[in-house]
Formats: C-alpha cells, structure tokens, sequence
C-alpha cells in the first residue's frame, strides 16, 4: 500500500519536477537563442508601450538631412555654415544644444564656431571605441571625471575620437555616443560612463542632463534592496533621481516615445527662417543628420534603421522623467516566486478528468504565458523593472504540455477499464455515467435546458418485413454511425437508440443543431440513396423534430438493473413533430421553443398553428428554409 502511494506521489511530481528542469537546461544551453528572442519580445513590447505617448517637445531635433544638403552643400559644411545654425538655434531660444557630431579635423572657421558654441550651454559629442581592431587616438577628450578605480566600474576604450582641440576648447561638456551592440545588432544598452586612462566620461545624454541643470558630476552608489538596481548614478542637484544601471554599468535605454513623438527640424528651415519661432524656445536642442553618406543610423527595438540622434532622444527625455528602466538585484527570486505560483495554479488542474485534464493544462498554460507577458508589461510601463520571462514561459509551456500527457495517460487508463467493464454492454456516456458513481437504486436525476433532436429513419419498418435480418442490422447500424458522428461532430451528445430512431440533445450552445439536421439529409440520401431504388419498397428517408425546453435526465430502476434516460414534454414534443414531417411531407420540423431562440440569426418559414397531444393549446411550427 505505502508503495502504491510513493509511485503515484512520484507520478504527480514528475511533471513538474521534469518541466523545471528541462526548463533549467534550456535556459542555460540555448542562452544565446533564447535571449534574442525574449529580447524581440521585449522590443514589441516597448512598441505596444509606446504607442499612445504625447509629443516630446522638451527635446527637438534639428536634422542636417537631404534638403539641406541639397540646399547647403554636401556634408559635412563649411564650419561657418554650422556655426550660423547654432547661431539660428540660440535666436530662436533654444535653451541648450546638443551636438551629435564631431569636429576631428581641423578646418578653417573652427575658431567662428568655437565662438559660437561658447555663446551658449553646448554639448559636444566624442565617441570612446570598446574592442575597436586599432587604437586611434584623433582629438581632444574633455569632461572626464577623475575616478581611481575607474576600470574596476565601467568599461574600457582603447581606441577614442573627440574633437579637435579649438573646437574642444569652447565648451566644458561632452558625451560619449558609443552604445552597446547586442548580437542581433540591434543597440539595447549604452554604457553609463567609458574609461580613458583613468578618466570617466559620461554618455552624451548623462552629459546633457547636468549642463542643463548647471553642471557637476554624477556620483554612482551602491544598493542592497533586492528590488533595486544594483548601482545607481545620482547628481547632487537632483536628489529625487536616480538612473539604475545593471551589474555592467550600462543604461537599460528606454524606448517610451514612439518615433513620431519626436518633433525633427530639418535645418533647411531654420537657416531659411521659416520655422514658427516660439518652437524652439527653451527647448533643448539635438543637432544631428540624416543625409545619406553620414552613416549615424542603427537599429533600435522600434525600427530596423533609426537615426542615431533618436537613442539619445529617448534617454534624454527618460532621464528627465525619471523612467529609465532596469533589472532588479532580485531579479531571480521574482522569477522563482511566479515559477512556486504558477506551480501552485497548475497543480489544481490535477483535479481534472476526462477532457479537461488533457486540453486545461496546455490552454491554461498559454493563459499563463499572456498573464505573464502582460505582467512584464505592466512592471515595465508602471514601475520601470524588466523581468526576463523566457524561463518562467518555457516551464509554463512544457509544465502545460507534460500535465496534458499525464492527463492522457490517466484518461486513457480510465477509459480502458471502463471499457472492459461495461462498453460490451451500455453506450459509452452512460457507462462513463455509471462507472462515475457507486450503485444506487434510487433515482439520480436531475433537471437541464436542452435542445432536443429526434430522428427516425422512415419506412424501416416495411424494410424489415421483406430483407434478411442481415441486411437490415447492417442498414440500421450504418444509420446509427452516421447520426452519431454527424450529432457529435456539431456539438451535440447522442442519448438514444430506439428502435429506427436517435434521440440526441445540445446542452451548450445551439448553433450546430440546424447544420447536423441539414447534413444528416444530405449523408442519408447518399448512404442509402442506391439500395432506395427498389421499386418493391417505399424509399427510405429521414424525419427530424427539433424542440427546446426542460429535460429530466438520469438513471431509473433498482440497483441490479437501471436505466439512463431522458424524459419530459420537450422529448415528447420533439417526437411528435418528427411524426409530422410525413403529414407535412417536410423532412425538418422545428417547435416554437426553438424557433424563438433563433428568430434572429436561422431563417424559418412557418407552417401555422397545430395541436400537439400534452399541451393545453396549439403551437406554432416552422421549417428552415
């Protein structure tokens, strides 16, 4: 007995031991598959996120793009030429610029847009290669900050481009544009700050954010609150911020806006005058370019081919929101607690029998995997935390597929005996019904709201007074066949063989009665169609009531003998109107229960008034058209 009950413990356990891990392995030997494809996940949902954002209008573009190339001359410009847009920009009242391009070369006209650049807060840009295959060193590096231990925190360049030094001379503030590349080439990431001996300088969002609040230094600190990020920046003039980064040090970049949200300029307009002069005013201003040739795109969770310009938009503008998303510290133990509660869901599923243990485990697992996506959704958009899903889905998918297997197995195991037991003798729902339950000899019954189907095979009865019983068992069998897999394949449930005739009834839903009723003639007439032909007999054909009302269903008799049926005026109804269909020579017969119940959606034709033995008065009765 104690045996018994350990195997089939360990029969309980094992699809849900097997599903964690299995789920486990995967995770850890198709890491890279399943990170780009959670990270694909991840990018639609920043898409549906995004998709009702307002306009920014803190943060504009101007965009050096085709028409001002077109117009201006091929990039890059005359450095005066750049230098009378910065000048348009400041008039128009932009309250800081951002430069996203860089100054290498040294051209004539520098020291005119150096001036420039120094007649108001300016941001220059400078990229700090990681990995890069040589050391290029071209320009003058400026706004590091001095850290010590600067490689032990952030990343490490070995090559750098900056601008050159009249250029790097005009302002204090610059920011790194190197982002991360995830290996599906897609930027997902941007470190906080790279190294350069023992300097670190900061992205060019960062960089933006405290010249536009007056200067100084972020100061990065540490935290052990599992539901916090494990490093944090902090500016000491904005105390209520702080930007998480991941154990890396990089910026999970946000992607709030969508790509319409964001108002571009095309410099063609500015330089022009035509632009609405209070657009500008105490805006702060992304100078950037889009013409072909200058290479500043890449791919973003939002478009195959964005412009550069647009990542430090989205940063920038979640900097000021305070809505830079990340990773907790306890990050594991959230996914291990909806793993524990999924379990605990799941395993009430093992209460099921018969169909519902097959078919609930799988459909309310996928249930699952949308509540759990929705979930991610709903942190990331309400309180900035990404969760990875892709374990807790891919164990909820293989928990819903093994439970759906062992719920096969037991059914089948069930049916087996059952079939052994008792289907050389009752039809198989009634010797399910009776296998359910202990032996009673009272009546078990109860009351349902049903549509009822009676259908007789005319003319039988003459058959069977001129044919061999052979013939007439094998016509009667095929007829049985053909009712019964028509009455399920609509939704319906076969209750009764009586005589040449099959009762059926639907308990849930209507829509299948009228097309099984149609399709029962059609596969009559071909089934018997041939051997009808016999002059010597009448044709055999079919009659069809169709009634809906109250049902008394349930087993009757003593113990050692009972009986499963249905009883009741619908059933009687339902026979009489099949009766009719010889007085009507109509072969379907539907009564005014029925008929109400799809006035609006079935087609019916009436054929009057007609007293029908049991009711009180007449009733109304109708055909499908």
């Amino acid at each position: 007995m104690a045996k018994t009950v350990i195997h089939n413990d360990l029969k309980t356990l094992l699809p849900f031991i097997s599903a964690l891990i299995i789920s486990l392995l995967l995770s850890w030997a198709a890491c890279d598959f399943l990170g780009r494809t959670e990270a694909q996940i991840s990018d639609k949902e920043w898409q549906w996120i995004a998709s009702d954002a307002p306009i920014e209008r803190r943060i504009i573009i101007v965009d050096i793009d085709e028409a001002s190339t077109i117009k201006y001359g091929a990039w890059p410009w005359p450095r005066e030429q750049v230098a009378k847009l910065s000048r348009r920009i400041n008039e128009l009242g932009a309250s800081l610029q951002i430069v996203d391009m860089i100054f290498t070369a040294e051209q004539a006209g520098d020291h005119q847009l150096a001036a420039q650049f120094k007649q108001h807060p300016t941001v220059l840009a400078e990229i700090l290669a990681l990995n890069a295959d040589d050391s290029t060193q071209a320009g003058t590096l400026i706004a590091g900050q001095a850290m010590a231990q600067c490689a032990d925190n952030y990343p490490t360049a070995n090559a750098y481009i900056a601008n050159n030094s009249t250029i790097a001379a005009s302002t204090a503030a610059a920011g790194h544009i190197t982002p991360h590349i995830d290996r599906d080439g897609v930027v997902r990431r941007l470190p906080a700050f790279i190294c350069q001996n023992d300097k670190a300088y900061p992205a060019l969002a960062l960089s933006a954010l405290a010249t536009g609040i007056g200067g100084g230094h972020f100061e990065l600190h540490s935290s052990d609150a599992w539901l916090q990020a494990k490093h944090t920046l902090r500016h000491p003039e904005l105390p209520e911020i702080g930007i998480p980064l991941s154990e890396a040090h990089d910026i999970l970049l946000p992607w709030w806006l969508p790509r319409q949200a964001l108002i571009s300029i095309s410099a063609t307009e500015i330089l022009a005058g035509t632009l609405d002069e209070n657009l500008l005013q105490g805006a702060w201003v992304i100078i950037g370019s889009s013409a072909f040739g200058t290479g500043d795109t890449l791919p973003t969770p939002q478009a195959k081919i964005v412009d550069g310009v647009e990542v430090h938009v989205q940063l920038l503008s979640a900097l000021l929101d305070n809505k830079i998303p990340y990773q907790p510290q306890g990050a594991n133990y959230l996914q291990a607690l909806w793993i524990l509660a999924i379990t605990g869901f799941m395993a009430l599923l093992l209460r099921f029998k018969g169909r519902l243990a097959i078919y609930a485990p799988p459909l309310v697992g996928l249930s699952l995997v949308a509540l759990t996506l929705l979930l991610q959704v709903l942190l990331l958009a309400n309180q900035h935390i990404w969760l990875s899903a892709i374990t807790v889905i891919i164990y909820t998918l293989l928990l819903g597929c093994f439970l759906a297997i062992k719920g096969y197995a037991d059914t089948w195991v069930e049916n087996q005996r059952l079939y052994n037991n008792l289907s050389s003798y009752l039809p198989k729902h009634a010797a399910k019904l009776i296998a359910s339950q202990d032996p009673i000899s009272t009546m078990a019954a109860h009351h349902e709201q049903v549509f009822v189907m009676y259908v007789d095979l005319r003319n039988f009865s003459n058959w069977c007074e001129q044919l061999p019983a052979e013939q007439i068992g094998a016509i009667l069998h095929s007829f049985y066949k053909t009712v019964t897999e028509t009455v399920d394949k609509h939704g319906g449930q076969t209750e009764k063989y009586i005589g040449d005739a099959v009762l059926a009834v639907w308990r849930e839903g209507d829509q299948g009665i009228l097309p099984a009723a149609q399709q029962l003639l059609q596969d009559i007439e071909q089934l018997f169609g041939e051997e009808s032909n016999n002059q010597e007999l009448p044709p055999l054909g079919l009659g069809i009531g169709i009634e809906k009302g109250e049902i008394l269903a349930g087993s009757f008799g003593p113990a050692q003998r009972r009986e499963y049926a249905i009883l009741g005026k619908t059933v009687s109804t339902a026979i009489q109107l099949q009766e009719m269909t010889i007085e009507l020579a109509l072969p379907i017969l539907i009564g005014e229960q029925a008929a109400q119940q799809w006035q609006a959606s079935e087609n019916l034709e009436t054929q009057g008034k007609f007293m029908l033995t049991g009711l009180p008065s007449g009733m109304e009765i109708f055909t499908p058209v």
